[in-house]
């Protein structure tokens, strides 16, 4: 599953897929769940040994502003205030 989450965070048209909340959500789940086999000593070795790599290459681009953010920005100002709120709740 790591892995596969490092091939996703370089792929050439992720700024597209993750305009997709779908995605975004399985994204979000699947690291969630991955932090969680860290409380196993033998999974933590593991996960560690990525985690670079999953910052660098899944993280930062989850955080990025998205074009459909960007337009939000313009177009609702106080709804992408909002979503900015949310995501600093997260």
């Amino acid at each position: 599953m790591i892995q596969s989450l490092i091939i996703f965070g370089q792929r050439s048209d992720l700024e597209q897929l993750l305009d997709e909340d779908t995605i975004i959500n399985f994204v979000v789940e699947a690291l969630e769940n991955m932090s969680l086999t860290t409380l196993y000593d033998s999974f933590k070795e593991i996960f560690f040994r990525f985690l670079p790599n999953l910052v660098l290459d899944v993280g930062l681009n989850l955080i990025k502003t998205t074009e459909s953010e960007r337009q939000q920005m313009i177009d609702e100002p106080q709804e992408f205030v909002n979503l900015a709120l949310d995501t600093c709740d997260k």
